[in-house]
């Protein structure tokens, strides 16, 4: 048998919301859908997942084997998720928006401005000319204290909503 994250979350989506009709809904998908993804995991397993003869639906012995499997990964995973999307967001040296992040703000930003022409903003790129000098002369752990120290006092002086 090949349990796949969605497997989790499917049997977590359908014990949380008693039936497939609520379950189709968190997940995003049609009630057939599911009901087929539901169909090939029983066949998987060989055993059946589910006791549909009950409303709402109650899961079997082994549908609560997956579930306490699915209570304990699907957090850790999604935690995992979430530090992948900061990481991508937030320079580990820094803690600012990546040049990426940024970009990605100014856009929405920008787009809102189209939308909303009363709307006020201000955009702020500071670049540090000649950085890669005092990284050449100093070498790297200088020039990453100087960065550590230039973003800390930016930070000091921004609110959080300043920095996207």
């Amino acid at each position: 048998m090949y349990v796949e994250l969605r497997h989790l979350r499917t049997i977590r989506a359908i014990h949380q919301a008693g039936g497939l009709a609520r379950a189709a809904d968190i997940l995003n998908m049609t009630q057939s859908a599911l009901s087929h993804q539901v169909a090939g995991l029983e066949d998987q397993a060989g055993m059946e997942l589910f006791v549909r003869r009950s409303k709402p639906m109650k899961l079997s012995a082994a549908g609560h084997r997956m579930l306490r499997a699915a209570e304990r990964i699907l957090p850790e995973i999604d935690a995992m998720e979430e530090e992948l999307r900061n990481q991508a967001c937030i320079d580990s040296l820094t803690a600012l928006s990546t040049e990426g992040h940024f970009h990605t703000h100014l856009e929405r930003a920008l787009a809102q401005l189209a939308r909303d022409t009363a709307q006020a903003s201000t955009v702020v790129m500071l670049s540090l000319d000649h950085f890669a000098t005092l990284n050449t002369a100093l070498g790297r752990s200088a020039s990453d204290a100087a960065l550590r120290l230039f973003s800390g006092l930016l930070r000091e002086e921004m609110r959080d909503v300043d920095i996207g």
